[in-house]
């Protein structure tokens, strides 16, 4: 995983999936926003924060991004 803030209060969190591809996912005041949507995508996006991390779904991927990810620390 991969954190990338650029001064707005969007983090861009970039996980590199196994087979090589990548799936940004966008964060705004800790909460999951969005993600880096194309045609090939599989389907709905969802998320659910949980303790000290939240659960993102992406059709039938789904992503477990700590808190610390977002935060830096």
């Amino acid at each position: 995983m991969q954190r990338e803030g650029n001064g707005t209060g969007i983090v861009t969190v970039t996980v590199t999936k196994p087979d090589g591809l990548t799936r940004s996912i966008f964060f705004e005041r800790g909460n999951a926003i969005g993600y880096d949507v194309n045609e090939a995508d599989p389907g709905a996006f969802s998320a659910t924060r949980r303790d000290d991390f939240t659960l993102v779904w992406i059709g039938s991927e789904s992503y477990r991004i700590p808190d610390t990810v977002l935060t830096g620390h």
